[in-house]
């Protein structure tokens, strides 16, 4: 009796074991050749050719997905070579080659701090000017004109990045952003314009694994007076020579329709997760509510990309661009806190919008409004 019943014990171990999320229910690494039977290429240069002694696929600027694959958590891995000037991206969770999770290369970059990045991608457009520095860039060296290998591993809203023959993450991004758990996997070629003699790619393997459940929440904000209640216009066209000085056409005629979102625990707010890009340059205006309990003036440090105007009670106080290039020739425009702005509030409700413009590289803002002070009579008191 008692053997039968140690017996049926470590069973059942066993299964408990084999269903947890530290233990893979698929683990073993399928390769995957690159053939047009495998994958759907949406590439104009596209060229399955022989590279450094392997067979390889050249995009030219473009992507392959790999066919009849869903991919939740796991390991998706990629051998990368070719110009200093391409990035070479693996793709995951996927919806579209223009909707999901990226890691990628910036070929020509080993050895510095942007080397590799992690951005989520809406609609086509990329994020890297909003999400930048620890848990989304960082350094790796590799020689571009060799094979580097790249492999991310996937488990639940967390990602592990290993590039070359590294043995401890060479970056953890904490939290992925993208609005998807389970999607396509697959590569993608971003050099600038496209082109015939790019990136090349080899040797790509993925190792699905037991998912791992992440329930997706409103996370705490982390900074006192970071901003995440906001409303959103529609998104409109808007000229490239174009400057906001007075309150945009699409925040003159009313608040009906405007969405209400909620930024990210840091502030972020990425427009491309709830707007799409309606022409070269877009405009979109943000709105939120602030209180005073009495006439004073705070200050407001802010980030936002690529070009915006800001208003408070319908007049406008600032305005600015922070483009790729705009402020100066080595500008990459990314987001960041370091602009601010005193706010002139009136006892009760204040209302703040912050008309913003897009070309490309991210879309979106970051807004912490710090204290009230205290009044000065008080001070004078003590």
């Amino acid at each position: 009796m008692n053997k039968a019943f140690a017996s049926l014990a470590s069973t059942a171990l066993l299964l408990i074991g084999a269903l947890s999320p530290q233990h893979s229910l698929h683990a073993q690494a399928i390769d995957v050749p690159f053939d047009s039977s495998h994958w759907t290429i949406d590439a104009p240069h596209a060229a399955f050719v022989e590279h450094l002694g392997r067979p390889s696929m050249r995009l030219g600027g473009g992507s392959a997905l790999l066919r009849d694959v869903q991919f939740q958590d796991g390991t998706i891995e990629v051998d990368v070579s070719g110009k200093a000037s391409g990035f070479a991206f693996l793709v995951f969770r996927a919806a579209s080659p223009k909707d999901g999770e990226d890691v990628y290369l910036r070929m020509g970059l080993s050895g510095t701090a942007d080397a590799v990045q992690y951005m989520p991608m809406f609609g086509g457009l990329g994020a890297w000017k909003l999400y930048h520095g620890q848990g989304y860039t960082a350094s790796a060296v590799f020689d571009a004109r060799a094979w580097t290998h790249l492999r991310v591993d996937v488990e639940g809203r967390r990602a592990t990045v290993f590039v070359g023959d590294a043995t401890i993450p060479t970056m953890t991004v904490s939290e992925l952003k993208g609005a998807r758990s389970i999607g396509a996997i697959g590569v993608f070629e971003g050099t600038p314009g496209g082109s015939s003699d790019s990136v090349l790619f080899s040797n790509f393997r993925y190792t699905p694994r037991a998912a791992v459940v992440t329930p997706v929440s409103a996370a705490p904000s982390t900074s006192p007076g970071v901003i995440r209640h906001w409303s959103l216009s529609a998104a409109v066209p808007i000229d490239r020579s174009t400057t906001i000085d007075s309150l945009p056409t699409v925040a003159r005629t009313g608040r009906t329709g405007w969405q209400s979102v909620e930024a990210e625990a840091d502030g972020i707010l990425n427009f491309a997760r709830y707007r799409a890009m309606a022409g070269p340059r877009t405009l979109v205006v943000a709105r939120t509510v602030i209180h005073a309990d009495r006439a004073e003036i705070r200050r407001l440090n802010f980030g936002y990309s690529d070009d915006v105007t800001l208003f408070l009670n319908g007049r406008p106080l600032y305005r600015g661009r922070n483009g790729y290039q705009a402020r100066y020739p080595s500008s990459l425009g990314l987001m960041t806190a370091d602009d601010a702005v005193y706010l002139p509030l009136r006892a009760g409700d204040n209302e703040l919008l912050l008309a913003v413009a897009e070309v490309f590289g991210g879309w979106g803002l970051r807004a912490q409004l710090e204290p009230s002070a205290v009044p000065r009579t008080r001070l004078a008191r003590r």
